[in-house]
């Protein structure tokens, strides 16, 4: 795969094990400037970006908790796309200076602003994505939608042909109900595995809590984590992310050029994950380069997205599938939406096998520039 020479990102915090967020939407403010924020489960975090280019991040180990952290900084929205953040200071829950993240440390995501915000994780030690949704709270429709899983339990099989890795999802509002009614493998793309409840209860600024796990919803997508009975062992968790069903129409609607966010379980050293350059033509057939350390700079070398002997629309609305490849080959599945929350930006979920170890899994998220 692509060189895994990576830095060590920003906010290297201990507390940290898997995490996935979901937005928090607000007309909130600092410095008398207005912000997006961000939410998400697990440890509790909050992400504000600020339209002076300034951001906020504060953690909890839960929701109820107090804040032990908050990481204050600045952020740029590079050409390529790629959206950096710099680290300013660091303090602990009472006020005082923390020594790491220190000053000048960088981190780095995805944006569809009002959207979507993808961050790498915080920490060099979690290689996981993390996809994020804004909401303003519980939905107040029902919410028809497709996911893809992005974190599974330890040892599970990309390549097995009876496990589910992606589908539809609804939430009812009424009974306050989370649903898969189609589930799919990723050996096996296009025969339904049949339905499955995710679980109910009651939903509050977001957020609900199942059996076993813990939903968090917004207007235009959710994120669920199960496993969440044994805290001291996140092996067993899962986690889903979800975001609404729209027609693709035809393949021809991927032609463009995108800033992404690989990861790849079957890397061995390093990191798993890697910013990368998207270009698709109008067949389908996608090349992804690697972006350097410094976010700016092209490596040499890229791998093959191919959707060009794919059907839009299939399995089902939203969904397109195909082939990632490297030195060997993989199955790839990915939900699309070609206009993100009426901005003109084209965003992607994929969930695939590694092209060089198909049990292993693979995502790519990527987003128009």
């Amino acid at each position: 795969m692509f060189n895994n020479n990576f830095f060590t990102i920003a906010l290297p915090i201990t507390a940290l094990t898997i995490l996935l967020g979901v937005a928090a939407c607000g007309g909130s403010s600092g410095g008398g400037t207005t912000s997006t924020a961000y939410s998400g489960p697990g440890s509790k975090w909050d992400i504000s970006l600020f339209s002076n280019n300034t951001f906020s991040v504060t953690h909890r180990d839960t929701a109820s908790d107090p804040i032990d952290m908050t990481v204050t900084g600045s952020y740029t929205r590079q050409a390529n796309g790629i959206v950096k953040l710099t680290v300013g200071a660091a303090v602990n829950g009472s006020g005082g200076a923390l020594s790491s993240p220190a000053n000048g440390d960088v981190a780095w995501a995805l944006d569809v602003p009002g959207y979507a915000f993808m961050l790498r994780p915080m920490d060099a030690g979690n290689d996981q994505l993390i996809p994020m949704v804004v909401s303003g709270g519980c939905p107040t429709a029902n919410l028809n939608g497709n996911w893809v899983t992005v974190k599974t339990n330890a040892g599970t099989d990309a390549s097995n042909g009876s496990r589910d890795f992606f589908g539809t999802f609804t939430y009812n509002t009424g009974t306050q109900t989370g649903n898969l009614p189609a589930r799919y493998s990723i050996a096996n793309p296009t025969s339904n595995l049949g339905a499955n409840s995710i679980g109910n209860g009651t939903c509050t600024n977001g957020i609900m809590n199942i059996s076993d796990g813990v939903m968090y919803l917004a207007t235009n997508g959710a994120i669920v984590r199960t496993g969440t009975n044994t805290p001291a062992d996140a092996t067993d968790d899962n986690f889903i992310f979800a975001l609404g069903q729209k027609s693709l129409t035809t393949v021809a609607n991927l032609e463009g050029s995108y800033a992404g966010m690989l990861f790849d379980d079957n890397n061995a050293s390093g990191s798993k994950i890697n910013p990368v350059k998207m270009v698709c033509d109008n067949a389908g057939a996608c090349s992804a380069t690697q972006f350097d350390t410094d976010l700016t700079t092209e490596l040499s070398g890229s791998v093959a997205l191919d959707f060009s002997g794919g059907t839009a629309d299939t399995p089902s609305t939203g969904w397109i599938t195909g082939t990632i490849t490297d030195t060997g080959s993989g199955n790839l599945s990915c939900m699309v939406d070609i206009d993100a929350a009426g901005t003109g930006k084209k965003i992607a979920s994929c969930v695939g096998q590694s092209p060089d170890d198909n049990t292993k899994l693979f995502n790519v998220l990527f987003v128009s520039i």
